[in-house]
């Protein structure tokens, strides 16, 4: 694999510096339209807006800035994610570009952490920086940094990265304190933002191996330094299950909801939908693709085949092998359950974006024409991706804010009327389920507040006191009325 560097005749921290600069500008701008949102993915965000207006920041914290059991282990326990979330809450109503701005800020700083990590373990400036670039234009990171309440996703992912540097350090340089105490806060501080952490010790071990492949003509293996790594993060990660381990008793024991219950049968289907989402460039919600026509899901799979081959090409096996186990490595908790998330994509867009530069990288050192053009054409692909699903996330976040601007005053409105229940129909083309996510399981739409409940139609439960219920419609526009 071709990957010397070019030299740099003058000034190299300087120019650094601008590079970096650059992909923290270029990042931003090209998350507009997440910026500019005025609404929010769900009503996972909103819960947590509502407990704090209602109680206080202070209560927010203890009531989840803690580790405990769970009822099962689909029960998100991530103190550190939040309490961060729990901030970026009390700005949604008054200011939603806080929140927005917040997680794609964070989503540039993870780019310039890989751009410095990728530059220091010895990949050529430009192309650590056209591979972090990809990284932050990737559509595998769009959904988590879209949506505040999938922020975890970043989260863990950066302290992830973190002890995988320090790792490759390791392997490459050997142990000293600073490295040991890194390791053990980063995997401290991953597990503490999500569940998902404990790939921990996986991605180490592939980092390990990366190491070696890199440098084993140069020294051999370190295994004792690896084993005292590995152990050394595992601590954090078994005094985290040590809490939990009644409630993944009760997930693995089929206590759990059905959609987080894992079973060996999704896996197959899992892998599929997982290495085919890249390249589905109209498909925002993964969810979704069981309505996509299983032909461009088989044409996704067979492009991100085929960026396997060709990296094969230029990487040799062993580099491919890496590839597809650190692909797959963030999202193993995953594959096993029956749910399916965009946002578990987060760190699989690091190896995806290595790979893809890495080929666009050689192809136009070699000036070998086909593999460069399908090269970028892939490239292209997976941003036209990206902006498809910034435009749903912006589309339903205008609907949202227009449903809830509607909504709101309708039911102050009733309220003077002394209005129990408002029920909701929607129009033909309405996007009924941007209403249903904003109101759902949420105190303030349940008559709990001395406002009338609110509820959409549902044709198969007639309505008990229609004489104090307001019937009402969502329009197509969003707008209650």
């Amino acid at each position: 694999m071709d990957l010397e560097p070019r030299r740099i005749t003058s000034r190299p921290w300087l120019h650094t510096t601008g590079l970096a600069a650059l992909l923290f500008t270029v990042t931003l701008i090209a998350h507009l339209g997440i910026i500019a949102n005025p609404g929010f993915f769900s009503h996972d965000e909103w819960q947590k807006f509502d407990h704090v207006q209602d109680h206080g920041y202070a209560n927010f914290a203890q009531a989840y800035g803690r580790v405990y059991a769970g009822n099962e282990f689909g029960v998100p326990v991530r103190p550190l994610g939040f309490l961060q979330q729990g901030i970026s809450a009390t700005w949604l109503e008054r200011a939603p570009v806080v929140p927005h701005l917040f997680d794609v800020a964070l989503h540039a700083t993870i780019a310039l952490l890989m751009l410095f990590a990728l530059t220091s373990i010895g990949m050529p400036q430009m192309l650590a920086w056209f591979a972090a670039l990809l990284f932050a234009l990737s559509p595998l990171t769009t959904m988590a940094t879209g949506w505040v309440a999938a922020s975890f996703d970043q989260w863990y992912t950066l302290f992830v990265l973190i002890a995988c540097w320090l790792t490759y350090r390791v392997m490459s340089a050997g142990l000293s304190a600073a490295r040991t105490l890194g390791i053990l806060i980063a995997a401290s501080c991953a597990i503490l933002s999500k569940e998902t952490a404990l790939i921990l010790p996986g991605a180490m071990v592939l980092t390990a191996f990366a190491a070696y492949l890199q440098r084993r003509s140069d020294q051999p293996m370190r295994w004792r330094a690896l084993a005292f790594v590995l152990a050394l993060a595992a601590i954090p990660l078994a005094a985290y299950m040590a809490v939990r381990l009644p409630a993944l008793a009760n997930s693995m024991a089929g206590h759990a909801t059905a959609s987080y219950t894992p079973s060996p049968w999704n896996i197959p289907r899992n892998v599929a939908y997982y290495a085919a989402y890249p390249f589905l460039p109209n498909l925002a919600e993964l969810g979704g693709i069981v309505f996509v026509n299983p032909a461009w899901i088989a044409a996704a799979i067979l492009a991100h085949l085929a960026l396997i081959v060709v990296l094969r090409r230029y990487a040799g096996s062993w580099y491919t092998l890496l590839y597809v186990a650190s692909y797959y490595v963030f999202v193993a908790p995953v594959l096993s359950v029956q749910i399916l998330g965009s946002h578990y994509l987060y760190g699989c867009a690091i190896p995806i974006s290595i790979a893809l530069g890495v080929l666009i990288w050689n192809a136009s050192r070699r000036n070998e024409t086909i593999v460069l053009t399908s090269s970028i054409i892939a490239a292209v692909v997976l941003s036209a991706h990206t902006l498809k699903t910034q435009s749903v996330l912006y589309g339903d976040g205008v609907c949202q804010s227009t449903f809830l601007s509607s909504l709101d005053t309708r039911m102050a409105l009733e309220a003077e009327r002394r209005t129990q229940r408002i029920v909701i129909t929607p129009q033909t083309g309405a996007r009924s389920y941007v209403g249903i996510r904003t109101i759902f399981a949420r105190e303030r739409y349940a008559g709990a507040t001395g406002l009338p409940a609110v509820a959409f139609a549902d044709p198969s439960k007639p309505e008990a006191n229609a004489s104090a219920t307001v019937f009402v419609e969502m329009t197509p526009r969003c707008k209650v009325r």
